[in-house]
């Protein structure tokens, strides 16, 4: 197995994970679009404030309107008769914060600080010594689990567009010798917590970056397949589901090469939240390749 390194990347050919086959593997980031396919062209948006509260609805606000795409109307534009687009409605969920405290006993044992000359025979005697001594450390955990339900309708059909509690989990972890920990608190770690969920909310309106390691079949006889991997390498996964088109329709491939350049499509699926796309070509890659371990587990990652 082979290492090479590029700017933002990691790629490893080995022949263990695929049957027959080596694998490269690319650490990378891909840009994505809004989660939500009706969020993807310019909208107006609402968030009220009634469920949130002026404080958590303002944050949302900003956090969309951040993107640069949609306009955000606040509570005075709404009141003189502008109507949004789409309706952001919710709550804000209860906050559950935990914090525990261990203590580790560490047992120094008796240790020699000074040394006699030597004597006739060579050797040297210890005639000081540091007496044996105990002492504790104290780990403090904490964790805040927060974040808000939200409800997004087109405000002109009425329809939901999604639904769901957006929530993150933040931690924290000190240690100290002889003493516990200060706590960082609740307040600081659940406004965190708060935070990361906001911005995971922000996902379904705005583009957004997220790091991806795939991991793609090698298929030595396409250079579609080959070029494939290289455009995942630069992050241009869109690229990447091109050329593997492209392998899949080559009449020259075997139908197991072929298989695995479905898997590879798959792949990019995958990476760019296209999950059913995923699980398609999935499907097709196991009528040839059977139960295969790196198939079970992708369509783990697909089956949502």
């Amino acid at each position: 197995m082979k290492n090479v390194w590029s700017s933002s990347l990691l790629v490893v050919v080995g022949c263990a994970l695929i049957s027959n086959c080596g694998t490269t593997k690319v650490k990378t980031s891909v840009k994505l679009p809004p989660r939500i396919k009706a969020l993807r062209t310019p909208q107006t948006v609402y968030v009220t404030t009634k469920g949130f509260g002026r404080s958590v609805a303002s944050t949302i606000r900003t956090a969309v309107g951040s993107g640069g795409v949609h306009s955000v109307l606040d509570d005075a534009t709404v009141a003189a008769g502008n109507a949004p687009s789409v309706l952001v409605e919710g709550y804000t969920l209860s906050p559950q914060y935990g914090k525990k405290v261990e203590s580790e006993k560490v047992k120094v044992p008796k240790k020699c600080v000074k040394r006699s000359k030597k004597g006739k025979k060579g050797k040297k005697k210890c005639i000081k010594w540091k007496a044996a001594y105990t002492y504790y450390v104290y780990t403090l955990r904490e964790s805040c689990r927060h974040g808000v339900h939200a409800k997004l309708t087109d405000a002109t059909s009425g329809s939901v567009l999604q639904e769901k509690d957006y929530a993150h989990l933040s931690t924290k972890e000190k240690r100290k010798k002889n003493k516990a920990p200060d706590a960082v608190g609740s307040s600081s770690l659940c406004a965190l917590a708060l935070s990361g969920a906001v911005s995971d909310l922000k996902k379904s309106f705005c583009k957004y970056r997220k790091s991806v390691v795939l991991v793609f079949a090698d298929v030595s006889d396409s250079d579609d397949v080959g070029r494939g991997i290289e455009a995942a390498e630069l992050g241009r996964i869109s690229k990447s589901k091109e050329l593997f088109l492209a392998g899949i329709e080559d009449a020259g491939l075997s139908d197991e090469d072929r298989a695995w350049t479905r898997y590879n499509l798959a792949v990019a699926h995958e990476a760019l939240d296209e999950f059913a796309d995923c699980l398609e070509q999935l499907e097709q890659a196991a009528d040839v390749l059977g139960s295969d371990d790196k198939l079970k587990e992708l369509r783990q990652k697909c089956d949502r």
